[in-house]
């Protein structure tokens, strides 16, 4: 049989005015009634895949750099680098 103790529990109640407001996120996003139809561009990417690149280039920022067309590859390269170190990752379906 385990020996269970009682613990206090701390609960913290903030109020909003001591806090303040978030951003209204319902605001900034577009109000799209077919995504598929209406957006320019949807592709998608292998985030584990983004992350070891974002990694390996020693960066905690990266630009994405795309070209027109949805299956090329995309430049990945460090924010504030002036070294000209990049890579590239393939868009998935």
């Amino acid at each position: 049989m385990e020996n269970k103790k009682k613990r206090p529990i701390l609960i913290e109640v903030v109020k909003e005015s001591d806090t303040g407001k978030f951003v209204n996120w319902k605001a900034v996003i577009p109000k799209i009634q077919n995504v598929k139809t209406e957006s320019k561009y949807r592709i998608g990417l292998n985030a584990e895949m983004l992350y070891r690149l974002q990694q390996s280039l020693g960066s905690n920022q990266v630009r994405l750099t795309f070209y027109e067309g949805g299956s090329k590859p995309i430049q990945v390269e460090p924010l504030n680098d002036t070294n000209g170190k990049y890579g590239i990752i393939m868009p998935c379906n």
